[in-house]
């Protein structure tokens, strides 16, 4: 992500769905990283993992996409 942001001569990027981006968008996108990164680090589970990312970006609407990759990050546990 960061060598993208870095890439020279583009001003717009197709991130593959919703509209049209600029670098600001890549820029939120690696706080959001280094963020949700964070919070993985410290859950204790699943759950956990869940309503604290979900706490921290209540207007991303993203709670069914945690629970489908939460079992990637956590194992097949129950969340």
């Amino acid at each position: 992500m960061k060598e993208l942001r870095a890439i020279e001569g583009y001003d717009i990027f197709l991130p593959g769905h919703g509209t049209p981006a600029d670098k600001a968008a890549i820029d939120n996108e690696l706080i959001y990283l280094d963020k949700s990164s964070k919070i993985f680090s410290e859950a204790n589970n699943a759950e956990e993992y869940k309503q604290s990312l979900l706490a921290a970006y209540p207007y991303y609407a993203a709670a069914k996409l945690i629970d489908i990759y939460s079992p990637i990050l956590f194992g097949s546990q129950e969340h």
